[in-house]
């Protein structure tokens, strides 16, 4: 089952199943690589990422003094207080966030967050998967999603534009097909293994 899930198709090769293995492992991975050949790499859309970056939530209060939550991907490392007030009085805090390149930098503002800014897969894991159908299935492909998540995530930092078209459906689908298809060959390559070993002689003699 490891095997299958690392690489489509690699269950069966250790099982002896070499025929098996090329035909539907090589024919899951060239559905894979279809789709992204088909909609581009942003197919790939790794959960808890916006823009090629990681996502988070934080809390702020509004000009309503109300609790409002907000997603950016800049995080709050720290916030300072300026000794300065706004029109209002309301005090102003100096917010020192990290930017795109990784490099910090700081605003003022009177709306400062609250807390620390949280991954919003540790926040609410369950929607951002939700908002993510087709990863559901890609995910099912192992590393070689991993890979395109991480090629994807450097296409959207360098605006390489994800497509909407029809084409980023069927390149979604294809994908999404293909995960689905290897949970098939996990199962049914961990059942040939497990009937192979329970074989009469497979243990050998006592």
């Amino acid at each position: 089952m490891i095997a299958s899930i690392l690489v489509p198709g690699l269950g069966y090769w250790l099982i002896g199943e070499r025929k098996r293995a090329f035909t539907a492992g090589g024919g899951i991975i060239l559905l894979f690589v279809m789709g992204i050949l088909i909609a581009g790499i942003r197919v790939i859309s790794l959960p808890g990422y916006e823009d090629g970056y990681r996502k988070y939530v934080e809390g702020h209060v509004d000009i309503n003094r109300r609790i409002v939550t907000v997603a950016t991907t800049q995080p709050a490392v720290a916030v300072m207080k300026t000794g300065k007030t706004n029109g209002s009085g309301w005090p102003i805090f100096a917010v020192q966030r990290l930017g795109a390149n990784g490099e910090p930098y700081s605003i003022e503002t009177d709306q400062p967050p609250i807390g620390p800014s949280e991954w919003v897969m540790l926040q609410s894991p369950m929607a951002q998967l939700g908002d993510n159908i087709s990863f559901l299935g890609q995910i099912f492909n192992g590393p070689l999603c991993a890979v395109a998540g991480y090629l994807s995530n450097a296409a959207a930092r360098a605006d390489v534009p994800k497509g909407y078209s029809r084409l980023a459906d069927i390149g979604a689908l294809y994908t999404a097909i293909s995960g689905m298809l290897n949970l098939m060959l996990i199962v049914d390559a961990a059942s040939r293994a497990g009937h192979a070993a329970g074989a009469p002689g497979a243990g050998g003699s006592a």
